[in-house]
Formats: C-alpha cells, structure tokens, sequence
C-alpha cells in the first residue's frame, strides 16, 4: 500500500514538473503574441473583438499560404507539410472528432470502428488477403452501426456504406488514390458541416478553397508550376517526378502534375483547418486564448499522457528528418494512415446522430 502511494506521488509530482516545463515553454510565445495582439488592437479592433472576422482572417491566411508555397516550391511544401503539422493534427483530429464527442465511450462502437483502424494500420495486406483501403473503410460500418439514429436510416446507410466497401474491394488501387486525395476534401467539409459557426466562415473556406482547387486542376497555374525552380526540392526529399508518380500516376504527364499539386495544396489546407481553424471554431468561448492557456485545456480534455506522447512523436519524426525528409514522411504517413478513416467515420457518425444536436460537448474549464 505504502509503494504503491509513493508511486502516485512520484507520478503526481513527474507530471507537475512536465506540467511546469511546457507552460515555461510556452511563455516566451506568449510574450510575443501579447506584442502582436497589441499591434493588431490598434490597427484592426474588430478583428480581436470578433470570432468570425478572426477565423475568416485564419481561412484567407491558410489559403493563400497553401497556394503560393505549392505554387513556389510543390516538392519543398510535399515534403515538409507533414513532417511540421502532420503529428499535431492528428492530436486535434482526436481532440475533436473522438474526445470532445465522448464516441470513446461507448464500448461497442469504439470496438467495431477501432478493430478495423487498428489492422489498417498493421502491415497484414499479404496476411489477410484483404486490402488495407477495405479495412479501413470498414471502420464506418461500427459508426453507422451504433449511431443513435431510426433503424431505417442505419438500415440504409449500411446498405450504400456496403457498396462503397464493395467497390474499394474490386478496385483497390483506384479506391487507395481516391482516398487519398479526397480526404483532404473530407476535412473541409467536415468543418463548413460540423465547426464553421457563421456563414461568412463557410462561404469563405468554401468558395476559396473550391475556386483554387478548379484553378489548379484546369492548369491556370501552370505557367509557374511548372518552372525548373518550382520543381527543384530538398536532396533527401522525393522528387518532383516520383511525386507526380505516387500521387497522380496518369498517362498525361502535364495532368500528373496538377492533380499531384492538388493534393500539396489541398493537404496544406488540410492542416490549416485542423490545426487552425476548428480550434478556433469549437472553442466555447469567443475571446482570444492564450498558448499557456490552450495547453490547460488540451491537458484537460485528452489527458497530460497524450500531450507528451504528442510531443515524442513530433520529435521523433523532425529527428528523423535530419538525415532524410522521405523517410521521415513515410514514417508518418505510416503511423498516421488511419487517421483518414476515422474522419469518414466521423462523417458518417455525423450524418445519422450528430446533426441532429451538438456534436461537440462543451470543453472543460481550466
């Protein structure tokens, strides 16, 4: 009894130093946000004042940011996107879509819909004889499953969910791709769905996002996409060619390269919106956070345990960067290759329960 309290207070005491450490991290970005915001109060009040105005501001700010480093350099913001905000995405896709839901907690749907995502994960394609884009769409069958919905809903969601799972099976490859490039999409829309909270947000996000997209894929860019100096990257990073190949592998080579640098800049908004935009969106109270404060409330909903593992990982893939950027992406990659599925499952989730009340449960004081 007596090692097993001092154990506790160890840990109690190891957490508050952690505690302590990342908060003292975290002060000098406070310092300097307090000069910006200081900044930006006199030359644009409302913006501070308003959250909309605020994450209208976000929305244009990772637009237009995503366009001119894919435009500039597509092979540089391939490979660094993931590596810089791959990992903390992954945090609030967890934050937000499973945590904040309170979906972990029901047994049999956190059971049929983590089974799948977990075999996804593992290299059991040969194994199994199933491919790994069946497994992971699987997972949507436990969200449809247990989402409190009318049985002919369930009934009929499982039905199309089915032919889709049908149809990777048959064509898995195509599915692979089509996945890959549309869960980009998938995150868009789950924030002008579930987390944009005026309509001026959704309408920006929306019009933007899809006008660039179109702008892209008909190859109005071209022109500086194109360029020897765009297509130059880092020397350990994959190269613009093999990029095209992984991405878009199509016989027209100048229709290659479009849709692979869709995807570099549908991916950098991505990040955008997960790292960015839903937490400023999902917050319950409208006023700015400070760093030292949003890191009291991410301990408070996810636990300090996933904060620091969060951190290892992050680390663990810059570290990794420093003797090759393509094999520190495909480790990412291949930890994070669930993380797609469960934002489909989410969306299905959604569809059935969530619309019909408030996804999100309130966050935790601190």
């Amino acid at each position: 009894m007596a090692i097993a309290s001092d154990s506790a207070s160890r840990l109690a005491s190891a957490a508050e130093r952690t505690n302590a450490t990342l908060e003292a991290l975290l002060a000098p970005l406070d310092r300097a946000r307090s000069v910006v915001l200081r900044w930006l109060g006199r030359l644009a009040p409302s913006i501070l004042a308003s959250r909309s105005k605020r994450t209208a501001l976000y929305v244009w700010i990772a637009l237009t940011t995503a366009i001119v480093t894919t435009v500039a350099s597509p092979v540089w913001t391939f490979a660094l996107g993931p590596l810089v905000f791959g990992v903390p995405h992954l945090l609030v896709d967890l934050r937000y879509l499973v945590v904040r839901t309170g979906l972990h907690r029901r047994f049999g749907m956190a059971l049929s819909v983590g089974a799948p995502l977990l075999l996804a994960t593992l290299p059991l394609d040969s194994i199994l004889g199933v491919p790994h884009v069946v497994l992971g769409l699987s997972a949507g069958f436990g969200a449809i499953l247990f989402a409190r919905a009318s049985g002919l809903a369930r009934g009929a969601a499982l039905l199309a969910w089915a032919l889709v799972v049908a149809a990777a099976a048959y064509w898995p490859r195509a599915s692979l791709y089509a996945l890959v490039h549309g869960h980009n999409f998938v995150a868009v829309g789950l924030f002008l769905a579930v987390f944009a909270s005026s309509r001026r947000v959704a309408l920006s996000i929306g019009v933007g996002f899809l006008a660039l997209s179109v702008m892209l894929a008909l190859g109005l860019f071209d022109a500086w996409l194109l360029r020897p100096a765009a297509l130059a990257g880092p020397p350990t990073a994959i190269s613009f060619p093999e990029m095209v190949r992984s991405l878009a592998p199509v016989d027209d080579p100048v229709l290659g390269a479009r849709l692979a640098c869709l995807f570099v800049f549908a991916q950098a908004v991505h990040y955008g919106v997960w790292i960015r935009l839903v937490p400023e969106e999902a917050r319950e109270r409208p006023g700015l956070r400070s760093f030292q404060s949003s890191l009291r409330a991410l301990r408070a909903e996810v636990g300090l345990g996933v904060v620091v593992i969060t951190l290892v990982l992050a680390l663990a893939v810059l570290v990794r960067a420093v003797g090759s950027l393509e094999a520190a992406r495909l480790a990412y990659l291949h930890a994070s290759s669930a993380h797609g599925y469960v934002e489909l499952a989410f969306l299905l989730w959604y569809l059935l329960e969530g619309r019909r009340g408030a996804p999100l449960a309130p966050e935790r004081a601190c």
